[in-house]
Parts: structure tokens; sequence; C-alpha cells
């Protein structure tokens, strides 16, 4: 189980070549959440086609090139609810979203 997992340096997995391999083709089902990483830069919590979300992972923009429609999909997520308000300035709010498809858990400001 994946309880029992360990952290392994590559050169113990040289005769896996086809557990590393699936592992490198990976297929995301869905984007979680975003957050900004730097300048214009941004990392994805990706939630992986057979996992959990308690094993989803930050994973940064470069490496999900070959997942379009999962990302178009999460940037054109639609809110369900409004949940809370906030003043972040003179006379500006954020607020606190509720995504179609998400728990309250991942609601975003």
């Amino acid at each position: 189980s994946k309880k029992y997992a360990t952290w392994e340096p590559e050169e113990n997995l040289i005769d896996c070549k086809k557990v590393l391999e699936a592992f490198e083709r990976r297929t995301p089902s869905r984007i979680l959440e975003k957050r900004a990483v730097g300048e214009g830069r941004f990392e994805y919590k990706v939630l992986w086609i057979g996992n959990s979300k308690k094993y989803a992972t930050w994973e940064p923009e470069e490496n999900l090139i070959d997942c379009k429609k999962v990302l178009e999909a999460f940037e054109r997520r639609t809110p369900s609810r409004i949940l809370e308000k906030r003043a972040v300035g003179e006379g500006r709010f954020e607020y606190k979203v509720l995504w179609i498809g998400n728990s309250k858990k991942y609601a975003t400001w």
C-alpha cells in the first residue's frame, strides 16, 4: 500500500524500466488548484488517474505541456457560489469561490 512507500534513488530502479515508464506516463484526471510561484510562473495541484486527492502533486506548468485539455478545463471552471468576501485594499475586495465539482477544501480567493 502507499502507506509503506519509500523514496529510492534512481540507481536503485535500474531494473525497473517498465515501472518508471508507467510513472512518467501518468495521466492527470483534473487540476485541483493553481498557485503563483514567481513572476508569471505557476504550479498546478494535479489529481492523477487512479489516485485519491491525498496523493495529488504540485507540478510546474512545464510538466503539463502534454495536458492541454486538463489545463483548459481548469481555467474554464465554473463557480458554484461565493463563500466569503474580504477587503484587500481601499474599495477593493476578493471573494472566496467554491467551484463546481470541488469541495469547500478547494475553494479559492
